[in-house]
């Protein structure tokens, strides 16, 4: 298995991670903040895909990214925004967020694809560039794939009671 490829696995495994975390989640957990200042699951979950657009995507040159977020969900998530300071109403409901991230992955996973099959599409791609990029995607996700655990077991200790 060459570099990319172990991008990739690493990736997949990860994500496929994220989102199975995920089902443990109900509509009320989902929007839970533990405090007014708190980012809940509901701004973490399109924050992630919001991330992966700025900060992975946009900065690998040479290849044609499809578009996976809308210029508003950018706007809303992108890092260094406060999501706390939207309410319910602003955010994607669960189901909308968990396709986002399904569309953030597609378009990865083709261009990682695409880089490890030497496409022609990725002739003009750095690619010690773009593992970088994922590497520093991996370590974002995984900071906030701890968040969400802290914020269902949060929710699980204040509902128990």
């Amino acid at each position: 298995m060459n570099d990319l490829e172990s991008v990739k696995a690493q990736y997949l495994k990860l994500r496929a991670s994220f989102i199975k975390f995920l089902d443990n989640f109900d509509d009320e957990s989902y929007f839970y903040q533990p405090t007014e200042k708190s980012n809940s699951t509901a701004w973490i979950v399109p924050h992630i895909a919001a991330f992966e657009k700025l900060m992975v995507t946009d900065k690998i040159q040479g290849y044609p990214f499809q578009d996976f977020i809308t210029p508003d969900d950018i706007l809303k998530y992108k890092p260094g925004v406060e999501g706390f300071a939207f309410n319910r109403e602003q955010m994607l409901e669960m189901e909308e967020a968990m396709a986002l991230l399904e569309r953030t992955e597609e378009v990865s996973v083709r261009f990682l694809d695409d880089l490890i099959e030497g496409s022609s599409s990725t002739r003009d791609v750095d690619q010690q560039n773009a593992a970088e990029k994922y590497l520093l995607n991996f370590s974002h996700e995984t900071e906030h794939y701890g968040q969400l655990k802290y914020l269902l077991g949060t929710w699980k200790r204040m509902t128990s009671k």
